[in-house]
C-alpha cells in the first residue's frame, strides 16, 4: 500500500508491506516515480505495477513502474501510452494487466489498455462501453475483469452500471447494476471465486460490503464494514481474506489510516467484521 495525499497538496511516495500472518506493517522502498495520488495499480504474479495518477504541479505522468517484492526495487517499464490521467481503474489476469477510464481534469476517458508483462508492451483494446468516468470500481474473477460505478464527468453524477470484460474475445458485456446505487470511490477486491465492492459515496459514504457472484450475475449484501462509512479507500484480497482501510470519511472530514480484515463464512465460522445483513460464503 502506498502513494496518496495526506493534505490535498502533500503527494506521498512511501510504500508499505502488510504481513497477513503477523498483522504487521514494514516500510519498503519508496515508489520510483515520485509522489502521486489517484493512481491505478495491479498485480501480475510476484510483481506489482503502478500507472497514471496526479503528480506535483497537477501533472498527469505516463511513467509506469514495476515493483519487485523479493528485491524491494522499483523499475521503470514502458510508459502508459494513453493520455495521462487520474482516477483510472485497473485489473489483471494471467500475464496481462488492464487500465481504463479516468480523467485529466477536463476530459473523461473510456479507452482500455492492456499491458503484456512478457514483452513489456501496451496494446489498446476495445473501449469500455459505458459513459466516460473516473474513480470507477474494478476487480477480476478468474479469467474475467469487472469494472463499473464511478463519477461521470459529463453529468457530474455517480453511476451504478457494471460491466464484464473477457480478454479472450476482447468483448465487454453489461451485467447487473451495483445494488447499493450510484457510487464512486467504492473499493473492489476478490476473494476466491467472488468479487467484492465496499463503501463508497452511495448513500452518504456508506460502510456496506457487497459480494458479486459472477457465475449467476448476482449481488449479496454481506456483513457490514465496521470501519465506518468512507470512500477512496484501499482494498485487497490475500488468500481467503479481504482487507479494506484508509480513505476519506465525509462524516468526520478526515483521511483515515485504519485497516480491517474480512473473513467470509466458509473459511472460519464467523466473519471478523460484524454487521447487519447476511453472511457471505466463499465459492
Amino acid at each position: 500500500v502506498g502513494l496518496g495525499t495526506s493534505t490535498g497538496t502533500n503527494y506521498l511516495n512511501d510504500f508499505w508491506q502488510f504481513d497477513q500472518n503477523t498483522g504487521t506493517w514494514t516500510q519498503k522502498a519508496n515508489f520510483g516515480g515520485g509522489g502521486r495520488y489517484a493512481a491505478a495499480a495491479f498485480t501480475i504474479g510476484s510483481k506489482g505495477y503502478v500507472a497514471t495518477g496526479v503528480a506535483a504541479g497537477s501533472t498527469y505522468p505516463q511513467a509506469f513502474y514495476e515493483y519487485d517484492a523479493t528485491a524491494n526495487t522499483w523499475t521503470a517499464k514502458a510508459n502508459f501510452p494513453g493520455t495521462g490521467r487520474s482516477g483510472a481503474s485497473a485489473f489483471a489476469m494471467g500475464t496481462k494487466g488492464y487500465v481504463s477510464c479516468g480523467n485529466n481534469g477536463s476530459n473523461y476517458f473510456t479507452d482500455l489498455w492492456e499491458y503484456n508483462q512478457t514483452t513489456d508492451s501496451w496494446t489498446q483494446k476495445t473501449n469500455f462501453p459505458g459513459i466516460a468516468r473516473s474513480y470507477a470500481s474494478s476487480f477480476n474473477v478468474g479469467t474475467k475483469g469487472y469494472l463499473g460505478c464511478g463519477y461521470v464527468g459529463a453529468t457530474a453524477t455517480d453511476t451504478s452500471d457494471f460491466f464484464e470484460y473477457d480478454p479472450s474475445t476482447n468483448v465487454w458485456t453489461q451485467k447487473t447494476n451495483f445494488p447499493e446505487g450510484s457510487s464512486s470511490g467504492t473499493i473492489g477486491f476478490s476473494i476466491g471465486g467472488n468479487g467484492y465492492l465496499c463503501a463508497g459515496t452511495a448513500n452518504a459514504f456508506n460502510n456496506h460490503l457487497w459480494q458479486y457472484q459472477s457465475l449467476n450475475d448476482t449481488w449479496t449484501l454481506c456483513a457490514g464494514f465496521s470501519g465506518g462509512g468512507r470512500a477512496y479507500s484501499v482494498g485487497m484480497g490475500i488468500g481467503n481474506k479481504g482487507y479494506v482501510g484508509l480513505g476519506y470519511s465525509q462524516g468526520i472530514g478526515i483521511n483515515l489510516n485504519d485497516w480491517w480484515e474480512y473473513t467470509p463464512i466458509g473459511v472460519t465460522s464467523v466473519p471478523v467484521i460484524y454487521g447487519p445483513s447476511v453472511a457471505c460464503t466463499l465459492n
